[in-house]
């Protein structure tokens, strides 16, 4: 998924029906490569893009992925 934003936009990556694996992202100020996220951690959550856009890439799993301006 690419999302579209502002250089200091939040963007939180939810597992949402099991743990995720292969979590990789760009363009966002802690970035993963190939990762696992576990359902119930707070790893993914509260990150800060870097630039415009940014990309988010899941193996697999389900995520729900939010986006919010502060």
């Amino acid at each position: 998924i690419v999302i579209e934003g502002a250089v200091g936009d939040t963007v939180s990556i939810l597992p949402f029906s099991g743990d995720l694996e292969g979590v990789s992202t760009e363009g966002l100020e802690y970035s993963l490569s190939d990762s696992e996220v576990k359902l119930g951690t707070s790893l993914g959550v509260s990150n800060r893009m870097t630039e415009d856009t940014c990309k988010i890439t899941i193996k697999k799993g389900t995520a729900l992925v939010i986006r919010s301006k502060d």
